[in-house]
């Protein structure tokens, strides 16, 4: 079971993260995010993502803390189908099948 204080350190390193995505460089991001206690597997896990994804996933969580859970359910599968239509989908497809890293667009 997840306690309060777990709960906060889980917070406080979502926003150390947002934080490095906004204000280091791209070349100084892992070793700024080791420097935060954030382990570099985590951070390259983090780092994978589509754009589009992270911010979805933010905005589902910010969701699920304002609306009734049949409510917040309805929305994260919207945001979900939302996500699944994107070109970004369809560019994480193609390059799993060409075996490649994906290049993300946000879109």
């Amino acid at each position: 079971m997840m306690t309060a204080k777990y709960e906060a350190s889980q917070r406080a390193i979502r926003r150390r993260i947002i934080a490095i995505r906004r204000h280091v460089a791209r070349d100084n991001r892992a070793a700024f995010a080791r420097h935060l206690g954030i382990s570099p597997t985590r951070w390259n896990n983090i780092e994978r993502r589509t754009p589009l994804t992270l911010k979805v996933a933010k905005e589902a969580l910010r969701a699920s803390e304002r609306l009734p859970i049949e409510d917040g359910i309805t929305y994260e599968r919207d945001l979900f189908c939302l996500c699944f239509s994107s070109a970004d989908k369809e560019e994480g497809v193609k390059a799993f099948l060409e075996k490649r890293p994906a290049q993300w667009t946000g879109r």
